[in-house]
């Protein structure tokens, strides 16, 4: 039997076809992070297209502090790149000294691409039609060299931005209703 006393859960997003590494802290309900010391055999990390399903795609993990609850996960770009489906649920889990199973960490999976919209045509401040370069990104790392207007999503917090200049600065801006 599964124990999911304490599953850490984090949604990730990759881009397909790359190879993917990433960092697990797992920490508990209040940020701590928790010590792994309860693992006594191996972590086997595996990721589908929906939980249930029996055909799973291999996730390599393997513990980088015990004592911080640090996991370092990887997936090939050859498992991603063939992939038929944009999302996926992904779980970790370890054999406990105890000789129970253990879910450490789960989530959710999208397997992204780098998103770019063409142009879009707006009205200029002297009413006249201007076509301009608005883009659109998609990612963990705010776009190189954008111009006022750029719309960034921020895959990590799963925040929508605009660029924003002004006569005093520039920046990335979250605008909220």
């Amino acid at each position: 039997m599964l124990n999911d006393q304490f599953v850490y859960n984090e949604n990730l997003v990759i881009p397909a076809g790359t190879d993917f590494t990433h960092v697990i802290n797992v920490v508990d309900m209040f940020g701590n992070p928790v010590n792994l010391s309860f693992i006594s055999g191996g972590m086997t990390g595996a990721f589908k297209e929906y939980y249930g399903m029996s055909a799973s795609y291999q996730i390599n993990s393997q513990i980088e502090s015990i004592s911080n609850g640090s996991i370092r996960i990887n997936i090939h770009s050859d498992t991603t790149k063939f992939l038929k489906f944009d999302a996926a649920v992904w779980d970790i889990v370890a054999m406990t000294t105890s000789g129970s199973l253990k879910r450490i960490a789960s989530g959710k999976i999208n397997f992204g691409q780098s998103l770019s919209l063409g142009s879009f045509v707006f009205p200029a401040p002297d009413g006249s039609l201007n076509s301009a370069g608005t883009a659109f990104a998609y990612g963990p790392d705010a776009p190189q060299n954008p111009n006022a207007g750029d719309r960034w999503f921020n895959s990590t917090s799963g925040v929508l931005l605009t660029y924003v200049v002004d006569e005093e600065s520039s920046q990335w801006v979250q605008f909220v209703e």
